[in-house]
């Protein structure tokens, strides 16, 4: 079993290495205290007033290693197998009630989709804030409260079956959806509660960027914000 590195009674920020401006990091702070970098994440943080708790990965692309040893000591978390990326090698010695993901969307595709599919072996819940979306992995049922018009895209990482839906302008309840065959982006919502679920985990849900608190909402997250 993996040592946990960190056990925090709040919400993490996790902050990995693609794209993400001060604004996004911010305000994932606001709403998950606790902030960890992921390798290369640190490298947003150089001249800033924000300290990570800890800094975990394979430190392949962390700058500055020595001065971020000398601050955070053994926090400084260096993990060398290469079977895991640095965001999955962050989750499994944290543990928390959720977690809010910056600079893991927007960058490299193939990061991006690694990314994506840790969301869905991992239950807890766990948002990636990019600069155009949030997407969270659909363990079960999902309940939001977005505005009409507001964009819900699903897509499919494993084959799933849609079971019920309320709220959505086109239809999903009983949809097999199945990547490479029928996916469900671009729907949105067509009333003022929206529903739906699945019959395992595997689909991963688009909304647009500034929904993160009802990311967290949807997948059963607890916690107080300043916001």
């Amino acid at each position: 079993m993996t040592e946990k590195i960190l056990t925090s009674d709040q919400g993490v920020t996790l902050l990995g290495g693609g794209p993400a401006t001060p604004r996004m990091i911010s305000d994932a702070v606001v709403l998950a205290p606790n902030l960890v970098a992921a390798d290369g994440g640190a490298n947003h943080l150089v001249g800033g007033e924000l300290v990570p708790s800890a800094i975990i990965g394979d430190l392949d692309s962390l700058k500055d290693r020595d001065q971020w040893r000398a601050q955070l000591g053994d926090n400084l978390v260096h993990v060398a197998e290469q079977e895991s990326t640095d965001f999955e090698k962050c989750l499994a010695r944290i543990d928390a009630p959720f977690f809010v993901c910056v600079g893991f969307l927007g960058g490299r595709q193939d990061h991006g989709l690694a990314a994506l599919h840790t969301l869905i072996n991992d239950p807890r819940p766990i948002v990636l804030i990019g600069d155009s979306d949030v997407a969270f992995a659909a363990h079960c049922g999902v309940s939001l409260a977005l505005e009409v018009g507001e964009r819900i895209s699903i897509f499919p990482m494993r084959t799933v079956r849609a079971i019920g839906g309320a709220g959505l302008k086109y239809p999903v309840d009983g949809l097999r959806m199945e990547a490479g065959a029928q996916i469900g982006v671009s729907n949105e919502a067509a009333a003022p509660g929206q529903s739906f679920g699945f019959d395992r985990p595997g689909a991963i849900v688009f909304l647009n960027a500034g929904n993160a608190r009802d990311a967290l909402q949807a997948q059963g997250a607890l916690f107080h914000s300043a916001i």
